[in-house]
C-alpha cells in the first residue's frame, strides 16, 4: 500500500469515526437496522444469553469479517473499533506498517487488526495469537484465505506450557484473561466470575521461543492481553534485543483498573533501551514518560502507548 492509498484509508477512518459520534437519532435515520440490532444485543440479548449474536461486518479498509454482537457492535455499525484510543492506534499502524512488515497481534480477538495489517503489509506476515477457543474460531474464519495471516491458538506469556484462562461471556469477551484477579473489583466481573465465566486450560508460549522456532523477528508487536503484559515482555527479552521491534501496548489508567502489570512491563521495556510515546490524534507520536496522560485528559479507562528502541542506548550502557 503506497502513501496516497494510506491517506485515502485514513480519510475513510475519519468519516466512520464522525458517523459513530453522531447523536443516536441521526444514526437511527441513516442506519436504523444496524443501530437497533446493536442496541438489542447489548441491552437485552446479552443479559439473557452467554453467547453473542454472529454478524457479518464490513470494515473501513474493505474487508468483511464475522463479529459477535454486542462486543463487535462498533465494527458492525460503524466499520471501526470503538474508542478514541483505537482510532489513534489504527492511524499509527496505517502510517507505519510497511508492505513487508512482520506484525505480531496479541491478543488478536476476532482479527480486526490482523486483517488491517494483512491489507497494509500485503507482502509481509501477520502472526495472530488468540487463546480463547470460541474467539479463535471466529478469528480463523476471518483469516481464511489470507495467505499472510498465521493464526496461533495460544496465549503469549512468560513460559511455554499450559495455564488457566478465564473466558467471559460474549458481552465482555475482549476482557477474557490469564489474570482474572486484576478484575476482582469490577462489578460486572464479580457477577460473571461467580456465574457465567468459564475457565479454560490454554496453551501458552513465549515470543522468544516462537521466534526461535519460526526463525522470524517482528517489526511491530501489538499487545492487548488484559493484565498479562508483564509476563509477555518477560518472555520476549531475546526478541527485543535481536529485532528491536516497535511495541504498541494497551495501558490501563490505574484508577478504575489495576495497571501494575502494565507499569512492570513498561519498566522492563525501558530497561532494554525503549522510550515511550503517546499517539496523537493524527497517528503521530509524542514522547512521554507519563503513560496514563491521555487516559486522564480524555477520561478513558485505557490508552495505547508506543515503545520504540532508543538508537543511541547501546552507546549509553
Amino acid at each position: 500500500m503506497n502513501d496516497s492509498q494510506k491517506k485515502e484509508l485514513i480519510k475513510k477512518l475519519d468519516n466512520c469515526e464522525k458517523f459513530s459520534k453522531l447523536p443516536r437519532n441521526e444514526r437511527l435515520l441513516k442506519e436504523p437496522y444496524k443501530t437497533l440490532a446493536v442496541s438489542f444485543a447489548n441491552k437485552i440479548y446479552s443479559k439473557i444469553f452467554r453467547e453473542g449474536i454472529s454478524a457479518t461486518a464490513s470494515t473501513f479498509f474493505g474487508e468483511k469479517m464475522t463479529v459477535d454482537l454486542p462486543e463487535g457492535g462498533n465494527i458492525y455499525a460503524f466499520h471501526i473499533l470503538e474508542g478514541d484510543a483505537e482510532v489513534r492506534m489504527t492511524k499509527f499502524l496505517i502510517k507505519n506498517l510497511q508492505p513487508d512488515s512482520v506484525f505480531f497481534d496479541l491478543r488478536a480477538n476476532c482479527g480486526y487488526y490482523s486483517l488491517l495489517g494483512a491489507t497494509i503489509a500485503d507482502k509481509g506476515s501477520i502472526h495472530a495469537f488468540e487463546p480463547s477457543p470460541s474467539t479463535e474460531k471466529i478469528l480463523s474464519k476471518n483469516a481464511k484465505g489470507k495467505a499472510n495471516i498465521i493464526v496461533n491458538k495460544k496465549a503469549v506469556s512468560n513460559k511455554d506450557g499450559y495455564s488457566d484462562f478465564m473466558e467471559f461471556p460474549a458481552r465482555y469477551s475482549t476482557s477474557s484473561t490469564l489474570r482474572p484477579d486484576l478484575f476482582k473489583d469490577k462489578l460486572w466481573a464479580k457477577r460473571f466470575v461467580h456465574a457465567n465465566a468459564k475457565i479454560e486450560k490454554v496453551e501458552t508460549i513465549t515470543l522468544d521461543s516462537y521466534c526461535a522456532e519460526k526463525k522470524i523477528g517482528p517489526d511491530f508487536i501489538k499487545i492487548d492481553v488484559e493484565g498479562n503484559e508483564d509476563n509477555v515482555i518477560a518472555g520476549t527479552r531475546e526478541t527485543l534485543e535481536k529485532s528491536r521491534p516497535t511495541v504498541i501496548m494497551e495501558v490501563w489508567d490505574g484508577v478504575r483498573l489495576n495497571n501494575s502489570a502494565h507499569l512492570r512491563a513498561a519498566k522492563m521495556l525501558r530497561g532494554q533501551g525503549y522510550e515511550s510515546y503517546l499517539i496523537n490524534d493524527e497517528g503521530g507520536l509524542t514522547r512521554t514518560d507519563n503513560l496514563t496522560e491521555l487516559c486522564v485528559r480524555k477520561n478513558e479507562d485505557s490508552d495505547n502507548v508506543v515503545f520504540k528502541y532508543k538508537k543511541n542506548f547501546d552507546l549509553m550502557v
